[in-house]
Order: C-alpha cells, then structure tokens, then sequence
C-alpha cells in the first residue's frame, strides 16, 4: 500500500472514532431509568378562562418546586359546570380538585364528596380573608380552600354622570323618600330615544335609550346587600329568614319600584334574556351605574369606549354595607392521590399559589398578603380598585354570611325574581320565600 492510500485510511479510520466519541448513545440507560421521578397527573377543574390562565402561571412554579405532580387544568363554562359536576362527581372521572362556590358546594359537603381542607392541609396556611372561609365552613368544617373574593362597588359613565354635575358616591337608597337619592339621580340619568329624561311626562319607557342605574337584584348576593343596608340581620342559628320582616318588604317594595315604578333600571327578565346583559349595557354607554363585582373589570377596561371609574357601593339605611362572595378550591374525597392532592391544595391556599391571580387582574385572592398584587394591577391602568376592600374609599363594611345564611338566601331567588318581574303578588311572594327558607337546608 502506497504511504498516501495508508494516510487515508489512517484519516478515515480517526475520524469515525472522533465522530463516535463527538456524538454519544443518548438512550437512557437503565440506570438513568432509575433516576427518572414519577410524575403524578393532577386534575383541576374550573370555569374561568382568564382564571385558568392565571393558574397556569402558578402551577408552572409549583411544579418547579414539585416535579413530581403536574397540574392539568380542565374549563368548563358556567353555565355547564354544575351539570358536569353533579354527573361526575360520584365518579373516577371527577376531578381530583375542583372550583366550588356558595350555592352548590354544602350538598357535595353533606354526601362526603369533599375533603375536609381543616384535616387535609399538613401546615398552617397563610392568612386568608376571612369572610370566605366563614362561607365555606360548614357544619363545624372548612371544605374548600378560598381562592377569590369580591363585594360590589358602583361602575360608572363619567360623561353621562358629569352632565347631570353627578357624584356617585353620593348615592343613597332608602325606603323613605326624604333621605332617598338614588331615584332622583337614577331618573336624571334614564333618557329614551327622544332625548326625555325618566323624571319627564313625556319619557317613553318602550325606547329607553340609557338606563340610569342597574344591578342584578333578583340574585341572592345582591338583595342580600340590599337587605343588610336596611337593617334586616341574619343569623345561622334562625331557622329562617324572615322575608316578610317589614324591612324586606320595604327592601323589595323600593327593588319593584325602580323597575315597575320608575322605570329606571331593566326588568329580570330583560336580564336573563341576555348573558351578561347589564354589563353589555355599561359599555355600550346605555347604563349609566352598574353595581357589580370586580369580575367585570377587565372586560369593561378592554370594551368600554367612554371615560368611566369606580366608587364605593350604595349607601343604605345603615351605611355602606356590602355582602361578600367567593370562589374556593375544593378537593375531591375519593382521589387516587390523596396525599399529592392535599400539596396541591396547600400550595393553592398560598401566597405563592395566589398571586398569579392578583397579578393578572383576575381578582382579589383570598390570601390577605397577595391583595395588592390585584390593586396594583389595576392603578396600573388608572383603575382604583380599593373601592373593593374594605376600609376603602367609603368606609364600606363587608358582610360575611356564614354558608347555612347562604343557603337559605338562595332557596327564594326563584321566588324573589318572579316577585321583580311582576307575576307574583308581594306579600304572598315573600311569605312563600320565608318558607323556602325554612325548609331549605338538608337534613343532618
């Protein structure tokens, strides 16, 4: 062999080790097999997109933490959730954690479907607002772990409120006329089609062009609020509310009024024939006050065209109160994963676990130390969100109903809107709510 062929060879044979050496077996050995953790999938289920996305954020850090679980988010919308969750929840399919609210959790409490969060958390959680634990303690037990909350405060037009030289914080309600501003304002700022203001002969209710105030009054959490401003009291241990007190005949009498009367607010039916159809009406400029919850607030700061602001909820009989609701995290009692479920939970009972949630403007968590991250969210848009909190502009008291209150609310919604809508006589209507009432918690 010539000395150049034996190079070449010695150059081919050098390069195939080089390239050998260069690029190595990358299939995992059995003993890189060993290393590798087991992950865990866990399920969450929830019906808010902008949540989920928010919780997301969150569960990437945990899993950091934990990369031995993996969090899978699971959205069902609103209006189906509680269907799926009611087919689903004596099932394997049900989801190892999963949102719950006031109205529908106590009966997954009562049929043993929930963990008991007082047992199942191993260490002493942050701080939380304490109004919605109090909604999720149940029978001497704490079954979700609370993830949001939200009061009502006032949305509104500031063009609409500064031609009629408005300030909406000065808005009080009440049965008796003399100390009443609410419908005087509320009239000024209903117009119809030809320009004629609700306090006008010539007002055609059947072309109102922009309602002057509005609010969900037929649901629980709001002539709830209504209620408690005109000193009505409720207690866990009443075995009723009492519907026909005359303070909630007053309270209901003022709410039919301003529909039926006035004519100054849309009808419940108006509202249920639409999907978000109050808050549709604010950024349309057709409503001039909203009252509602900080849920709304990223849809009207990306809809709404004209200027608008916040301010402290109406003021009642008794002053600024406001009922509080919340969302919170329920864990489901017959889990493959008990024990990775439950470090889920406590991460989600968090300041860590919360604050994606405030710094995306979902809303306000329900660990006290992660508020100002949704505070701060919010003045970053020029938004004043501390309406909200209480101890906030207007002094407003939040109202914390224990869960047997809420329940007992929620069993005459039915009732009370066929009362707003005018097919049910008022006192009959109330009578049959205050029996509703009674009967309306499950048997122990």
């Amino acid at each position: 062999m010539k000395l150049k062929q034996k190079i070449a060879v010695v150059v081919t044979i050098l390069t195939l080790i080089l390239t050998a050496c260069s690029y190595p077996n990358t299939s995992p050995t059995t003993a890189d097999k060993a290393l590798e953790i087991p992950v865990t999938e866990i399920n969450f289920h929830l019906w808010d997109e902008t949540a989920a996305r928010a919780y997301e954020k969150s569960f990437a850090a945990f899993t950091k933490l934990n990369p031995d679980i993996k969090v899978k988010i699971k959205i069902t919308p609103f209006s189906q959730y509680w269907q799926e969750t009611d087919e689903k929840i004596s099932t394997p399919e049900m989801a190892d954690i999963f949102w719950i609210d006031a109205l529908n959790y106590p009966k997954y409490a009562q049929t043993g479907h929930l963990l008991d969060i007082s047992t199942t958390l191993n260490q002493t959680p942050d701080p939380w607002q304490e109004s919605v634990t109090n909604i999720y303690t149940y029978q001497g037990k704490l079954w979700g772990v609370p993830q949001l909350w939200e009061s009502f405060a006032l949305y509104y037009n500031k063009n609409l409120l500064a031609k009629h030289h408005l300030d909406p914080s000065t808005l009080i309600w009440s049965p008796k006329a003399e100390q009443d501003t609410l419908i005087t304002a509320a009239k000024r700022l209903t117009v119809d089609e030809q320009g004629k203001t609700a306090d006008s002969k010539d007002f055609d209710e059947s072309k109102t062009k922009v309602y002057g105030f509005a609010s969900a009054v037929n649901d629980a959490s709001v002539y709830s609020t209504f209620l408690s401003q005109n000193k009505m009291v409720f207690s866990a241990n009443a075995p009723q509310i009492n519907f026909s007190h005359t303070n909630s005949t007053a309270t209901f009498q003022y709410l039919f009024d301003l529909i039926h009367t006035h004519k100054v607010t849309p009808t419940p039916t108006q509202i249920a024939n639409e999907e978000n159809y109050l808050r549709n009406l604010f950024v349309k400029g057709e409503l001039a006050v909203l009252q509602a919850s900080p849920a709304n607030l990223k849809y009207v700061y990306a809809h709404q065209k004209d200027k608008w602001g916040l301010a402290p909820n109406l003021a009642g009989t008794t002053g600024r109160i406001s009922t509080v609701q919340g969302i919170a995290a329920a864990g489901n009692a017959h889990t493959k994963y008990p024990a990775k479920t439950a470090r889920v939970l406590q991460w989600l009972g968090s300041k860590e676990g919360q604050l994606a949630l405030g710094e995306l403007g979902v809303g306000f968590p329900a660990v006290i130390d992660a508020q100002d991250a949704f505070i701060n969210y919010w003045a970053r848009r020029g938004i004043d969100a501390s309406v909200f909190i209480p101890g906030g502009l207007g002094n407003t008291i939040h109202l914390a109903l224990d869960a047997q209150t809420q329940i007992k609310l929620n069993s005459a919604q039915d009732t009370i809107t066929q009362i707003l809508t005018g097919n049910l006589a008022l006192v009959d209507g109330l009578s049959t709510a205050t029996e509703q009432s009674l009967t309306a918690l499950p048997a122990n």
